[in-house]
């Protein structure tokens, strides 16, 4: 390949790509619907398995869990539940939302803006990983919210002072 080839496909990659996050939001919307208004997971479980890891899978898979009516099943397909309540974490507040005041949401925000890509990690510090976790026990000891384990809290600051 040389510099032209690559300036050219590039171009076209971005161009398709866009186009393509486009047709699968709309796809999405369009299972989302199915699932909270009619119970029908088909086209949500048809759309997740057309999709390549690629093109951030495991995004709309946790935007349909999170906005549809739709159980994940052991065997990674969706199946309705009626009594299934949606509540989305929104501003760090659970609110909870009605079928269709669901599906606006997920065209407000789609599955590629809802979750945020992780960075791969190019190294590790343990001391930073253990006073971010003492820093959430303590946050979430101070919101009410429950702490499973909390006695570890102190094994976990012995550590950082050793």
């Amino acid at each position: 390949m040389n510099n032209a080839e690559f300036t050219k496909k590039v171009s076209t990659i971005k161009r398709h790509s866009e186009g393509l996050a486009n047709d699968i939001h709309s796809c999405a919307m369009y299972a989302l619907e199915q699932v909270n208004v009619h119970g029908n997971t088909d086209p949500c479980n048809r759309l997740v398995s057309a999709l390549h890891h690629s093109q951030r899978k495991q995004a709309l898979v946790a935007w349909f869990e999170d906005i549809s009516k739709g159980v994940l099943q052991e065997d990674k397909t969706f199946k309705y539940s009626k009594g299934k309540k949606i509540v989305i974490l929104v501003k760090g507040e659970k609110v909870e939302y009605s079928d269709n005041d669901a599906i606006i949401f997920g065209d407000n925000n789609p599955y590629f803006d809802y979750t945020h890509e992780q960075k791969p990690p190019t190294s590790f510090d343990v001391l930073k990983a253990v006073e971010a976790m003492l820093k959430k026990i303590e946050r979430y000891t101070t919101e009410g919210k429950q702490v499973d384990h909390y006695e570890l809290k102190e094994k976990l600051a012995a550590l950082i002072e050793a």
